[in-house]
């Protein structure tokens, strides 16, 4: 925003989306290119809980599914956090498709730009998820298009097939994978399939740039 683009932040964690108002109500030269969402990404709508705890305030747990919660298992939830005595607050949101979110973006901006310079995903493991509701994004279909993709990519996460799928699935989108410059095409010898097999718990950043 600082350099004059208009900026999209989604951001579903209610303590850092309350630094982000905090960071634009500082910067008003800046508000007008600035477009906060309050959500959390995944492939699909979900409902979920919050877990917020207080004495960590940039971190949350996060625990969804498909089906409303009920208030017992609301309770029983939080339990597992205040046993510990631990000081947590706790709310409920629903996560949101990223086509959906840039959909509602330019219907509530028609002004807005319609192509976004890049983006840069860092969910905690979730990126894979973020990115299966992301087909038109990544496609360039209606209002947007995405050229340059930056991405933390982690191995074990829900049980997924990660990196393997999140690359097969950027690749098939026709994006390229490169280093976090960029610049330079991922080596062929840290291919997926070879990652998965090192014994480290996340890729840095990598860059997916649209062929």
């Amino acid at each position: 925003a600082q350099h004059g683009y208009h900026t999209v932040s989604v951001e579903g964690s209610p303590p850092n989306f309350a630094l982000l108002q905090l960071s634009k109500c500082l910067n008003p030269e800046l508000a007008p290119r600035i477009n906060l969402v309050d959500s959390f990404v995944s492939e699909g709508s979900e409902y979920c809980l919050v877990v917020c705890d207080l004495a960590n305030q940039g971190d949350v747990a996060l625990n969804c599914q498909a089906e409303e919660w009920t208030e017992p298992a609301i309770d029983s939830y939080k339990a597992e956090f205040t046993k510990h005595n631990r000081n947590v607050r706790l709310t409920r949101t629903t996560t949101k498709r990223l086509d959906d979110i840039v959909a509602q973006v330019f219907q509530e901006h028609p002004n807005f730009p319609n192509v976004f310079r890049g983006m840069k995903i860092d969910i905690e493991g979730s990126e894979l998820m973020a990115m299966r509701g992301a087909p038109k994004l990544l496609a360039g279909q209606g209002a947007a298009e995405l050229p340059i993709i930056f991405s933390e990519v982690w191995y074990h996460i829900r049980g997924g097939p990660q990196p393997d799928a999140y690359f097969q699935l950027m690749r098939a989108a026709g994006y390229e994978l490169r280093d976090p410059t960029c610049k330079n095409v991922w080596p062929a010898e840290q291919d997926p399939a070879t990652l998965n097999r090192m014994k480290r718990t996340l890729i840095e950043n990598v860059c997916f740039v649209k062929k």
